[in-house]
């Protein structure tokens, strides 16, 4: 919880500087129909799998590689941490004007809780 309100508190700076370079938060309330939220949320899964990305291109280990290099262990969690970063700003976006942190934890753990659920079922059936 605690790590969502921190985010929650970043994010109404952040609303203001992209707002202020062109891509802004859309006015309207969340609706995951709307083509203007829908590149929105596009752009904000970007962010997570770019940085995720980095993160993976910081692992020099190929199979097809000679040599073994030593990898930038800090670089690596640093990037690891800002897609983590922008997941947790991608799941408070929709919500924001309409919800409190609170809530939308609360949220976050029933839908968490559900597809575990599924996941265990399919792990006992032999799906």
């Amino acid at each position: 919880m605690e790590i969502l309100r921190f985010q929650w508190d970043l994010e109404s700076k952040y609303h203001k500087i992209e707002a202020k370079n062109g891509h802004p938060r859309p006015a309207r309330l969340f609706d995951i129909d709307d083509l203007e939220w829908q590149r929105y949320l596009k752009e904000s899964v970007g962010r997570i799998t770019d940085e995720l990305g980095e993160a993976n291109n910081s692992l020099k280990n190929k199979p097809w590689k000679a040599t073994h290099m030593l990898t930038d262990e800090q670089h690596y969690w640093e990037e690891i941490i800002d897609g983590f970063h922008f997941y947790l700003r991608h799941l408070l976006l929709p919500f924001q004007d309409t919800h409190t942190p609170e809530e939308i934890a609360s949220w976050i753990w029933q839908m968490y809780t559900q597809k575990g659920q599924v996941n265990r079922f399919r792990q006992r059936s032999g799906y």
